[in-house]
């Protein structure tokens, strides 16, 4: 059990005695995403930058071409940070981070170099039917993905995640703009 630095030792005690539950400071991982966040936002997703710039970090830029970089970028995206994505709302800084890790990884084909970006990453984001590369904006996606848990919690008041955010609701139609139909 995870109990409160403000908790008493005597209380401490009491709580594992009477459960039987052993303290613990770490409650580990679920689905390789730490379950405890720390004080600070940016503190806590440090874990998910250092996962991306070491996946980006084992590629070498000699044996991929631009559309095997964008293809990585992609999956990227897709796969290690669409957890983190669809149920946190990461911090700007966090943000600017994993999206500057990419668009550096699409210009140099490595994280850990530097060189000239002959575009801005605004360009880099354009969507491809419009003549750009596709490369999502990690806060967009972020706000996208949240926002659609918010539509299905909403939509779905019979849920349980929806009984257990029954005063929460208000303020999720607020922020959605959605009118009561109740």
């Amino acid at each position: 059990i995870l109990l409160s630095t403000s908790t008493s030792n005597i209380g401490r005690n009491h709580i594992s005695n009477v459960y039987g539950f052993q303290e613990t400071t770490d409650l580990g991982l679920y689905l390789g995403n730490p379950t405890y966040f720390s004080r600070t936002k940016k503190e806590s997703f440090s874990g998910l930058i250092e996962v991306i710039h070491k996946r980006l970090a084992s590629w070498n830029s000699l044996l991929l071409s631009p559309a095997g970089r964008l293809t990585l970028i992609s999956s990227i995206l897709s796969n290690i940070s669409i957890y983190y994505l669809s149920v946190f709302k990461i911090p700007v800084s966090v943000s600017n981070r994993i999206q500057s890790l990419l668009t550096q990884f699409w210009w140099v084909g490595s994280s850990l170099r530097r060189t000239i970006h002959w575009c801005s990453k605004l360009v880099l984001g354009v969507n491809k039917m419009k003549g750009g590369l596709g490369i999502r904006n990690i806060l967009c996606l972020n706000q996208a993905l949240l926002a659609k848990q918010a539509w299905k919690i909403v939509k779905d008041p019979n849920s349980l995640i929806s009984k257990q955010l029954e005063g929460s609701i208000n303020s999720i139609r607020y922020l959605l703009r959605i009118p009561c139909t109740e």
